[in-house]
C-alpha cells in the first residue's frame, strides 16, 4: 500500500493512531524506529511535560517525582556523563536530554532524506 499524503495525514489526525505524543511514541517503538531506551525516555520527557502542563499545584525541576524521572534518563547519562552525581543541574539535563533526542531524530531525518534522493 502506497503512502499518499491523505493517508499520512489520517495517520495523525485526531482520531488517527499518532494523534498523541503517547501514540507517536509507541509506534516509533513498534515500528523499531527507536530504540528500547530511546521511547522510555521520549516517555519520561512527555511524562515530565504532562506535569509541567496540568499539575495545579506548584511544581518545579526539584519536585521530587520530576527530579525522579529526570534521575531515570538514559541518553544523557549515556553520551555525556550528566547524572545526578555529576554536579550538573535537573534543568541542564532535561534541557540536554531534549536537545539530544530532537537532534538525534534530525540527523537520522537527514541522513535518510539523503540516501533515498541518491
Amino acid at each position: 500500500m502506497r503512502v499518499t499524503p491523505t493517508r499520512c495525514a489520517a495517520l495523525f489526525s485526531s482520531r488517527g493512531p499518532g494523534n498523541s505524543l503517547e501514540n507517536k511514541i509507541f509506534l516509533a517503538s513498534a515500528l523499531r524506529i527507536t530504540a528500547e531506551k530511546t521511547s522510555r525516555d521520549l516517555n519520561l520527557m512527555r511524562q515530565i511535560r504532562n506535569e509541567f502542563a496540568h499539575d495545579m499545584n506548584a511544581i518545579g525541576f526539584e519536585t521530587p517525582h520530576i527530579k525522579a524521572r529526570i534521575d531515570e534518563f538514559h541518553a544523557v547519562a549515556m553520551l555525556y556523563k550528566m547524572t545526578k552525581d555529576t554536579g550538573h543541574s535537573l534543568k541542564e539535563r532535561f534541557i540536554k536530554q531534549v536537545w539530544t533526542l530532537v537532534g538525534g531524530f534530525q540527523l537520522h531525518l537527514e541522513t535518510e532524506s539523503a540516501i533515498t534522493s541518491e
